[in-house]
């Protein structure tokens, strides 16, 4: 993303379907034009964000082929995640700030399984009042239905669960 451009631009519906297959993750922005101050703050956080895929579409129809739930033929932003909360539309003001607030608090799953490779990414979420859940893959199975329920309730938590066979006992116990 850093080295190319920092939004993907979607113009037919062989383009939407071919994103698709490729991007699970994403922010849509759709516009009538790709102009104006509320598409410059879409770019401005299109660049300031490097971890998410920013994509933009001006034709509703096109919209809904990535985000299917869209209602709005306003202007429009909406997170797409691969995961059982799959869309959520965003009804803020179109700055830099609130774009990226909004992106923090929406691109983690409801539950995140903790891993060395997405742990500083959790640890450095702006969301400060987390909730891990250390247990058994076996135990967890059984935890996971009652978890997003309540991780539906409170959705500007980060809730992540740890394995308890994947981690060192003495990490594990300085985290608790």
């Amino acid at each position: 993303k850093k080295t190319g451009t920092p939004i993907i631009r979607i113009t037919t519906e062989q383009e939407a379907e071919k994103f698709l297959r490729k991007y699970h993750n994403f922010l849509i922005g759709r516009f009538d034009k790709f102009e104006g101050p509320e598409y410059e703050e879409f770019v401005s956080a299109a660049k300031f964000d490097n971890e998410t895929q920013f994509v933009e579409v001006s034709k509703v129809e096109l919209a809904q082929v990535l985000y299917p739930d869209i209602k709005s033929t306003d202007n429009f932003l909406g997170v797409v995640k691969s995961e059982p909360e799959r869309y959520t539309a965003y009804d803020g003001a179109f700055t830099l700030d609130k774009i990226l607030e909004f992106l923090s608090y929406n691109k983690f799953p409801l539950i995140t399984k903790m891993t060395e490779v997405n742990s500083v990414r959790v640890y450095n979420s702006p969301i400060k009042h987390q909730v891990f859940v250390f247990a058994n893959v076996d135990d967890f199975k059984n935890l996971l239905d009652p978890l997003q329920e309540v991780a539906r309730t409170f959705k500007s938590k980060v809730f992540s669960y740890l394995d308890l066979h994947l981690w060192p006992q003495p990490l594990c116990d300085f985290l608790v």
